[in-house]
């Protein structure tokens, strides 16, 4: 109760302090605090509430909330990497549309006003087309990208394309490989913390599967659970899904062998912790260089262009 009232009085905004002080006049009318949680409907995913309930089985409430809390950590850390990589690509883009954007709708239509569109370069016809383009149809443009984007919000919902979409991504060349071990790290994590505190196998698997974030692994993870459910061991289930790094079921068999499953869970997944840190960092690594290449082309494209004309009239004159 205790800890309930002074994560009120620390709440950072109404909705927050509104979910703490439910959970504290709940669990002061005599209920548990994963009674609490379970009212708060969807406030708290499946594997906090189902770790709460089994700290309180095993009077262990304090190991199960720190599991969790390290799990919560490592997921954040992750999510701010891949922000923080994303940023500067982000940044490198928008100065670049904006740059490119200034060159052909302002400057070259300057340029090209004192020449005859039959006199010019073929890259400053192209760009001259692109231009006029953008200037005469800007609105028809507006309207298409809006329409693609609740267009490919429509299809990312829909399950079947987002198992599809999700599934290429795992399989990306070179970056693919990288996506893979992430996830790896996150199954790990979860299966170390879920599994340390007394939750069965399936359902360990079961909630692994609903915070992965990737509809794809999450379908395979359910055809583990039936393979597991079966009388398969949870190493084998495992290995059957080849998106996942093969040390993850190779470890998963040794703490099988040797019955030390919680002990192996714990130290693979620390190593698939570093193991992501590495791929997050190799990501931003590729992602950076090819951002600052393709924006270089296209804006030397468009000065090369404009510049052609320039020269055609210095020599003209000369």
């Amino acid at each position: 109760l205790e800890s309930l009232d002074l994560l009120q009085k620390k709440a950072k905004n109404e909705r927050e302090r509104n979910i703490y002080r439910s959970l504290y006049e709940t669990v002061q009318k005599g209920n548990s605090l994963s009674g609490a949680m379970i009212l708060q409907k969807g406030v708290f995913d499946e594997m906090l509430i189902s770790m709460v309930q089994s700290g309180e089985k095993g009077g262990n409430l304090e190991n199960a909330l720190r599991s969790m809390s390290i799990q919560y950590d490592k997921n954040k850390k992750i999510r701010d990497k891949v922000k923080t990589a994303s940023l500067y690509p982000i940044i490198l883009m928008t100065i670049s549309l904006a740059v490119v954007l200034i060159l052909v709708v302002f400057v070259l239509p300057g340029v090209t006003a004192n020449f005859a569109q039959t006199d010019m370069p073929f890259t400053t016809k192209i760009l001259y087309a692109f231009s006029n383009f953008l200037i005469n149809y800007w609105i028809l443009i507006m309207v298409a990208l809006i329409a693609l984007v609740l267009l490919s919000k429509v299809l990312y919902d829909t399950p079947s394309v987002k198992l599809k979409l999700h599934n290429k991504m795992l399989h990306v060349p070179v970056m693919g490989p990288l996506i893979q071990t992430i996830f790896s790290a996150r199954i790990a994590r979860s299966f170390s913390s879920l599994y340390s505190q007394g939750v069965s196998t399936l359902d360990t698997i079961d909630l692994t599967a609903g915070v992965l974030s990737n509809s794809y692994l999450e379908s395979r993870l359910m055809e583990a659970k039936k393979n597991v459910s079966s009388g398969m061991n949870l190493s084998t289930a495992i290995s059957e899904i080849e998106e996942l790094d093969p040390m993850l079921s190779s470890m998963l068999l040794v703490g099988e062998e040797t019955g030390s499953l919680d002990v192996v869970l714990t130290k693979i997944a620390d190593y698939f912790d570093n193991e992501a840190d590495i791929a997050i960092n190799t990501l931003i690594g590729y992602i950076e260089p090819v951002m600052i290449v393709t924006m270089g082309i296209t804006i030397g494209f468009i000065v090369i262009s404009i510049i052609q004309p320039i020269f055609q009239m210095y020599e003209s004159v000369g």
